[in-house]
């Protein structure tokens, strides 16, 4: 038994596209390092302020969670603030308060963005 088939003459645009070969360009490394610029610019420039948030707040807890050590993670802290935040933040968590959020008395769970942002804003003083 021999089997064909013979392409759809009124093929939909679905249809085409799925036929398309793409062809990855040829570009030197300088130009797939400003490719990359672009489009990090592009992708950035379409997110919303929440979706900003998230993605630092994310980005960030994973660099700090791939830290090796604890002692390298207070290091990171007092580098980069100062030894007082850290100690804040030991205080705050044995504690098991928040300060970003003093009426609850301990976080259950990861507020979301919006949670956040509306927190934010909520505090914000105009300034003259």
């Amino acid at each position: 038994m021999i089997y064909s088939q013979k392409a759809n003459p009124n093929a939909t645009n679905s249809e085409m596209d799925s036929k398309t070969i793409i062809k990855q360009p040829q570009l030197t490394t300088q130009q797939w390092d400003e490719l990359i610029d672009q489009y990090v610019d592009v992708y950035v420039d379409s997110m919303d302020t929440e979706a900003l948030i998230s993605f630092v707040r994310q980005t960030v807890k994973e660099e700090l969670c791939e830290i090796e050590s604890r002692r390298d993670l207070c290091d990171e802290i007092r580098y980069t603030y100062d030894q007082d935040l850290l100690d804040e933040l030991v205080d705050n968590v044995t504690k098991g308060i928040n300060p970003y959020y003093p009426n609850v008395s301990r976080v259950e769970r990861e507020l979301t963005t919006q949670e956040q942002l509306d927190y934010i804003n909520s505090n914000l003083t105009e300034v003259n």
